[in-house]
């Protein structure tokens, strides 16, 4: 994966990240609207530049939901968090 540098706060943990990468691996500047993947907490949120850290929380698990039917890699982004997490055996 291709990091850029791009500052925001999860707004579920608190966590501060300062990278974003792509999981189709092409570089590219998260835009209002794009949905991350904390890699401290797993939890997803959206870009939203007026928000407090410039991330929002989605609405509810529907809209999880929509989002991996839309973009089948995000499932793929979500069970390799998983994957990791488990083998550093925090659940």
């Amino acid at each position: 994966m291709k990091d850029v540098a791009f500052e925001c706060t999860c707004p579920y943990c608190g966590k501060v990240n300062t990278k974003a990468g792509s999981v189709d691996n092409k570089v590219v500047m998260p835009k209002e609207g794009d949905v991350t993947l904390c890699i401290d907490c797993g939890n997803c949120s959206f870009v939203k530049k007026d928000a407090p850290g410039g991330m929002a929380k989605l609405d509810n698990h529907a809209q999880l939901v929509e989002l991996c039917t839309q973009h089948p890699s995000m499932i793929g982004a979500l069970r390799a968090w998983w994957a990791v997490r488990q083998k550093q055996g925090v659940h």
